[in-house]
């Protein structure tokens, strides 16, 4: 596997929750709108965070297979990485994690 993951079709791209909201940190998975190990298109939505003020979905970063790494209902930091994208369908990555 590489480090530059963007680009290569045998990397997990990571979707990283980013800073939506200026002096806050921690936000809320509310809702996952893809299954796990759904196939998902770049720019496609596929999470819903809350934060104290206001919802957001967030997009894919890859067309690939979704490995969530965070269930819905956790509070999770800025700069997390909540999911994996595989173009391959299959995530060494993923599975070091779990």
């Amino acid at each position: 596997m590489t480090s530059d993951a963007v680009g290569t079709s045998s990397s997990c791209v990571p979707l990283t929750l980013p800073v939506l909201v200026e002096n806050e940190d921690n936000y809320l998975i509310a809702q996952w709108l893809v299954a796990e190990g759904e196939e998902i298109e770049q720019g496609e939505l596929v999470v819903s965070i809350e934060t104290a003020k206001a919802r957001q979905d967030l997009e894919a970063p890859a067309t690939g297979v979704l490995h969530a790494q965070v269930p819905a209902g956790a509070e999770v930091e800025a700069g997390t990485a909540v999911a994996m994208v595989s173009p391959s369908g299959r995530c060494a990555v993923c599975s070091a994690v779990r």
